[in-house]
C-alpha cells in the first residue's frame, strides 16, 4: 500500500492539519509530548497512579528533533541519522516554523548576520600559500639510534 503523494505545496493550515493528523493517528497524547521515553500515565487527571494504567511512551526517542522526525518521517530514526526523506517537504516546514513558532525580530538579527558573513567571505581575497613545514623524520640522523640504545639499556 502506498501513500498518496502530498502536494509540491502545502500551507501552513495544511502542515499544521497533517501534524496533528499523525499525532492523532499514533494516540500521543500531552504526557507523550513532555514525558521521557519511559512510562506515561495516560490520565493525568486522575489523583491516583496504578502501575496497571501506565503505557510507554509513544515516542521512543527523548529530542525533539527526533520526535519530529517519527511524526514526519515513515522510517525509525535516531538523533544522529541523516535527515530521511520528510513527508512535507522542508520549504513549508520552514515557512510554517518562520510563520507561527518564532518571534520573527529575534531571528532577523541572527539571518541578516548570516547573509552578511556569506557575502563578507565571498568577498575574501584569496589567501596567501603558506609555507609548509617538512614532516619527514629522518631517522639515521637522530642522536639516539637504535644501536645506542641498545647499548645504553
Amino acid at each position: 500500500m502506498t501513500k498518496p503523494k502530498q502536494p509540491d505545496s502545502l500551507t501552513d493550515d495544511q502542515v499544521e492539519a497533517f501534524i496533528y493528523n499523525e499525532i492523532n493517528r499514533k494516540g500521543i497524547i500531552f504526557n507523550d509530548m513532555i514525558g521521557f521515553t519511559g512510562a506515561v500515565n495516560p490520565n493525568p487527571d486522575s489523583k491516583e497512579i496504578d502501575k496497571r494504567d501506565l503505557r510507554s511512551n509513544r515516542f521512543s526517542s527523548l529530542s525533539e528533533y527526533t520526535r519530529m522526525l517519527e511524526l514526519l518521517t515513515d522510517t525509525d530514526c535516531t538523533y544522529f541519522d541523516h535527515i530521511p526523506p520528510l513527508r512535507i517537504s522542508l520549504q513549508d516546514l520552514f515557512r510554517f516554523w518562520y510563520s507561527r513558532c518564532v518571534e520573527k525580530t529575534l531571528v532577523v538579527e541572527m539571518i541578516l548576520e548570516d547573509i552578511f558573513t556569506y557575502f563578507r567571505e565571498e568577498m575574501r581575497p584569496p589567501a596567501e600559500e603558506q609555507p609548509q613545514l617538512e614532516m619527514a623524520l629522518d631517522f639515521e640522523h637522530l642522536a639516539y639510534t637504535e644501536t645506542k640504545v641498545r647499548k645504553a639499556a
